[in-house]
């Protein structure tokens, strides 16, 4: 076993006078008068959730112009006036139409992508 040298005798009095009235503390350098940029707002959109709008973005700019039947393993093309056609469409309108979905301002969704690292066009 290994032998630890004993602890100095602490002294049997403690000294308890105040520190001279003309004793000058140094100033604490450690700690700084300027505060750190505060953390960007948490965005109201979830990370999970900005990968599902982003999605449905991409979705909604495609367009639904076409429908596979599972009873028939066809590919049908859908036309202007069918069940379920939506025409392909740019990513402003896109974006537009996805937001209003999800009852959210454009802007709020704008913040949301770029703090989760999207890159979105213009």
């Amino acid at each position: 076993m290994t032998e630890f040298p004993r602890k100095p005798a602490q002294p049997a009095t403690p000294s308890n006078d105040p520190p001279p009235a003309n004793a000058t503390r140094p100033a604490a350098e450690h700690r700084s008068t300027a505060r750190p940029d505060p953390k960007p707002a948490q965005p109201k959109v979830s990370r999970r959730d900005a990968a599902k709008f982003i999605a449905n973005v991409e979705q909604r700019k495609r367009g639904h112009t076409t429908f596979f039947s599972p009873a028939d393993r066809m590919q049908i093309a859908l036309h202007p006036g069918d069940a379920g056609y939506s025409p392909p469409t740019s990513w402003e309108a896109a974006f537009a139409a996805e937001c209003e979905a999800w009852k959210l301002e454009p802007d709020v969704v704008r913040y949301a992508l770029k703090f989760w690292g999207y890159k979105l066009p213009g």
